[in-house]
C-alpha cells in the first residue's frame, strides 16, 4: 500500500506518457463509476420492477439505437477525432466546423431514416409490427446524439477531457433521476422514452460546457474538408454496424426464439462481462487514440507507445478479473436479482475473455489510426461472422456457458487477426517484455478460472502476486520520464 500511495503522489509532477494516461484514466474512471452506478440501478430497478422481460426490453431498444446511430452518423465521430488530432493547430478550427456542419445533417437525415425503418425494426426485434412506435421515438435520440458528438468529437480531438468528464458526469445524474420516475411510472412503456430523455440531456448539457469555440466557413470549405473523415467514416459505419449487428442479432434471436426474459438474462451477463469491463478500454482510447494518431505513421514510435499500452491494459485487467471470479455469484446478486443465477456460468468463464479483447482493442486502434478504412472493414468483418456464429450455435447446444466459451474463443481469433495485420501489413513488432507479460497474464487467469472452479475464494490467492506485480510495474512506468513507460 505504500508503495501505491507513493506511486500516486508521484503523478502530479510527473510527466512521463505513463502519468498522463493514468490521470486520464483516474479522471475517467470516478465518472464511469458515476455511470456503471447509475447503470447498475437502472438495471436493479428494472428488474425489479418489471423482471427479466423490462431488462429485454431496455436492451432490445439500446441495441437498435446502437445500431442506428453509426449508419445514420457514418461514425464521424472516431474517423474526425483522428483528423483533428493530427492536423497543424492553425487547421483545427475548419476542421472542428466541417464536423458540425456534416453532423447536424447527417442528424437530421438519421431522424428521418429511423421513422421509416420502425415498422422493420418491430417486427425483426419481436416478431409483430405493434412496437413500432417505440421504434419512432428513438429517432429523437438519433438527432440529439449526432449534434452533440460534434462537440465532443471536437474536444477529444484537442484533448480536452475534463469538460467531456463533466458533461458525462451531469447527464448521467440528472437522466437517472428523470428516467427512473418515468419507469416507475409508466413500467414497460416508459423505457424507451428513458432512453431518449438521457440523450436529450446529454445534447442540452454539452451544448452547455462545450468549450470549444464555434466559427463560421463557408458551406463549399465545410463539404471539401469533410471528405477526409467521412471517407474513413463511412469505411468505419460498415465496420462497425456488423459489430453492433452481432449484439443486435443476438438479443433478437433470443427474443423471438427463446422469449424476452431469456433476452434479459443474457443481457445481464453481456453487461457485466462485456459493457461495464469495457469502460476501461473507453478511458484508455480517451487519451490514446489522439496520441496515436500524430505518430500512426512512424511504425517505430507507433510500436513502442501499443506495447505501452497493451502492458497498461494488462497490469490492470489480470486483478480485475481475479477479483470478478472471486465475486462473481455476489455481483450478480447485487446488480440483478435470484432471477438471474441462471447467468452466472457466463460470467465466471466469460469474464476471463477480458485478456484477448484488451490486447484486440490495443492492436486494432492501430488501423485506425493509420487511416485504413478498408483494412478495417476486413478485420471487423471477419470478426463480426465469427462472433455471431460462435455465439449461436455456442447458445444453441450449451446455453449461457457455451455463450461464455464462444466469448473466449472469438476474441482469441480477433487477437490473431489484428495481429497479423499489426505484423504484415505495418511492419510492427510488439517489445519482448510485453509478449512475455501476455502470456503470463494468460496463465494467470487460466489458473484463476480453474481454481474458481473448485472453490468461490481460490482464485483470492492469486490476488497478492498480481497486485503486487500490477502495482510494482505500474510504479516504474509513472516514474521513468523520457521514455513510454519504460516497456
Amino acid at each position: 500500500m505504500g508503495t501505491l500511495r507513493h506511486t500516486l503522489s508521484r503523478l502530479r509532477n510527473s510527466n512521463t506518457v505513463s502519468a498522463r494516461i493514468f490521470k486520464v484514466m483516474g479522471l475517467f474512471s470516478g465518472v464511469q463509476g458515476l455511470l456503471i452506478f447509475c447503470g447498475l440501478l437502472r438495471s436493479k430497478l428494472i428488474a425489479l420492477w418489471i423482471g427479466p422481460a423490462g431488462i429485454g426490453l431496455y436492451a432490445v431498444f439500446n441495441a437498435a439505437l446502437q445500431a442506428l446511430m453509426p449508419i445514420t452518423q457514418l461514425n464521424i465521430r472516431q474517423s474526425a477525432v483522428r483528423s483533428i488530432a493530427a492536423a497543424r493547430e492553425s487547421d483545427r478550427p475548419a476542421i472542428v466546423a466541417s464536423v458540425r456542419w456534416w453532423l447536424l445533417r447527417l442528424g437530421i437525415i438519421g431522424a428521418v431514416v429511423t421513422l421509416l425503418l420502425a415498422p422493420a425494426l418491430s417486427w425483426f426485434s419481436f416478431g409483430k409490427l405493434d412496437m413500432w412506435p417505440g421504434f419512432a421515438v428513438l429517432a429523437v435520440a438519433v438527432f440529439c446524439y449526432a449534434v452533440a458528438n460534434a462537440d465532443e468529437t471536437a474536444m477529444q480531438g484537442y484533448m480536452h477531457l475534463r469538460p467531456i468528464f463533466k458533461v458525462q458526469a451531469r447527464t448521467a445524474i440528472i437522466s437517472i433521476v428523470v428516467g427512473l420516475l418515468i419507469i416507475y411510472f409508466f413500467r414497460e412503456d416508459g423505457i424507451v422514452w428513458s432512453i431518449v430523455i438521457y440523450y436529450a440531456i446529454f445534447l442540452f448539457v454539452m451544448l452547455r460546457y462545450c468549450d470549444i469555440p464555434r466559427r463560421r466557413f463557408p458551406a463549399a470549405d465545410n463539404r471539401r474538408k469533410g471528405r477526409e473523415f467521412v471517407r474513413l467514416g463511412f469505411y468505419l459505419t460498415i465496420a462497425g454496424f456488423l459489430g453492433t449487428f452481432v449484439q443486435y442479432a443476438m438479443i433478437s434471436y433470443l427474443t423471438k426464439y427463446h422469449g424476452e426474459a431469456t433476452a434479459g438474462i443474457y443481457q445481464s451477463g453481456f453487461l457485466i462481462i462485456c459493457s461495464y469491463a469495457g469502460l476501461l478500454f473507453n478511458a484508455i482510447s480517451l487519451e490514446y487514440f489522439p496520441r496515436l494518431s500524430q505518430i500512426a505513421s512512424r511504425p517505430k514510435m507507433a510500436s513502442v507507445a501499443v506495447s505501452h499500452e497493451i502492458a497498461i491494459a494488462m497490469y490492470v485487467l489480470v486483478p480485475v478479473v481475479i477479483v470478478f471470479l472471486a465475486a462473481d455469484r455476489l455481483i450478480l446478486r447485487l446488480l440483478f436479482s435470484s432471477e438471474f443465477m441462471v447467468a452466472l456460468p457466463m460470467i465466471t468463464v466469460g469474464i476471463t475473455m477480458l485478456i484477448f479483447r484488451g490486447i484486440s482493442f490495443c492492436l486494432a486502434i492501430v488501423i485506425l489510426a493509420r487511416g485504413e478504412g478498408r483494412t478495417y472493414i476486413i478485420t471487423e468483418s471477419l470478426s463480426s461472422v465469427i462472433g455471431l456464429a460462435l455465439n449461436i450455435s455456442f447458445f444453441h447446444y450449451w446455453g449461457y456457458l457455451g455463450v461464455a466459451v464462444s466469448f473466449i474463443i472469438w476474441y482469441f481469433i480477433y487477437c490473431i487477426i489484428t495481429g497479423v495485420v499489426y505484423y504484415r501489413n505495418f511492419g510492427m513488432r510488439l517489445t519482448p517484455g510485453v509478449i512475455r507479460l501476455i502470456v503470463f497474464s494468460i496463465v494467470v487467469t487460466a489458473a484463476a478460472l480453474a481454481l474458481r472452479l473448485v472453490a468461490w475464494w481460490l482464485p483470492l490467492l492469486l490476488l497478492p502476486l498480481s497486485v503486487w506485480m500490477s502495482v510494482s510495474r505500474l510504479r516504474v512506468m509513472v516514474l521513468l520520464k523520457g521514455k513510454e513507460g519504460g516497456v
